[in-house]
């Protein structure tokens, strides 16, 4: 396997709170049919007219490690396979993928027009350009924007014809430097508890910093494995015994379990927090919503049996499950 591809393979942190989508964006050459344009932030690049094979896709995951290792900029843009360009200023990305939900088309693309015609006509201290994006995620909180490169992001915008007001409300806290927090759905690269510590109130719901990641046995907790990997026959388990009603992402956090990152803060806009649920009390937890089922499109091993951590709270019909990490057992384990 090639170096790099393993790299992304062995150690997915490397690439932790990257936010990776085709686009078109304003001023960029349009791709054709066979080709796409894809935005990389918080890192800032731009690669045009991406060929929809195999091998473009290779350079392109070699060329997101590099930048995370420190040696994507030792070639000159220039000469490198792809056509890559670092970007400047603010960038506002909105989730416009119509295709799988219609009210990020409408209000997405309606936010879009809005943003534009306003930094068209308004003097601004920043230099801004507005992305559509071919996915966001959490659809319910249609329209969605991500503002680089800070990384706040904000949703239920232009939700009833308010486009226009709801754009100048977001240039108006980007040029201030201050934040939107009726829209506020979290920050990028913040952990849950850091989220928490950012958030103005308890409406935000995040994560409880005072969570004990091994409470005592009592009637009030409940005993949940997490399977971690495979030598040979013999599997490495963790079990712990859970507080009813605290999120089981925030239980990996606190025990280090590997590659259970929600680099999302746990707001569902991410697949980092997969897990792999048994069958038995898979088959009695409550049905992932739409939301979830969105997200786990983009987990790395999915299954049937896949949930995100961060939509799992702690319940009596939890009792005895087993929760296997993808990222670190085979993909021939029997579930």
């Amino acid at each position: 396997m090639d170096p790099y591809l393993a790299a992304v393979t062995s150690a997915t942190s490397i690439l932790a709170g990257l936010k990776v989508t085709a686009t078109s964006g304003s001023s960029i050459d349009t791709p054709d049919e066979n080709t796409r344009n894809i935005l990389v932030l918080p890192d800032g690049l731009l690669f045009k007219n991406v060929p929809l094979d195999q091998r473009a896709f290779d350079v392109f995951v070699r060329y997101l490690v590099e930048t995370r290792l420190g040696v994507f900029d030792k070639t000159p843009l220039a000469t490198k396979e792809l056509h890559v360009e670092r970007l400047k200023g603010e960038h506002l990305v909105v989730c416009t993928h119509g295709n799988k939900d219609s009210r990020c088309g409408t209000r997405g693309n309606n936010l879009i027009q809005a943003l534009n015609s306003l930094l068209s006509t308004t003097k601004t201290t920043k230099q801004y350009t507005v992305h559509d994006s071919s996915h966001v995620g959490g659809h319910d909180f249609a329209a969605n924007l991500i503002a680089y490169p800070k990384g706040d992001w904000y949703g239920n915008l232009a939700q009833n014809n308010d486009a226009e007001e709801d754009a100048k409300a977001v240039i108006e806290s980007l040029e201030s430097n201050t934040v939107l927090w009726e829209n506020w759905r979290g920050r990028l690269e913040l952990d849950s508890a850091a989220s928490e510590a950012t958030a103005p109130s308890s409406e935000i719901s995040l994560s409880d910093p005072s969570y004990d990641a091994k409470p005592a046995v009592s009637d009030e907790t409940v005993s949940i494995t997490f399977v971690l990997g495979r030598t040979g026959a013999k599997e490495t388990r963790q079990t712990v015994y859970v507080k009813l009603g605290d999120r089981l992402l925030e239980v990996a956090q606190k025990l280090n379990i590997p590659s259970i990152d929600g680099v999302c803060g746990g707001n569902m806009e991410c697949a980092t927090c997969h897990v792999i649920v048994d069958q038995k009390h898979f088959d009695v937890l409550p049905r992932a919503s739409d939301g979830e089922e969105d997200m786990l499109e983009y987990a790395i091993g999915r299954v049937d049996c896949s949930r995100l951590a961060c939509q799992l709270k702690a319940s009596k019909e939890m009792d005895g499950m087993e929760l296997r990490i993808h990222s670190t057992t085979p993909d021939t384990f029997s579930i």
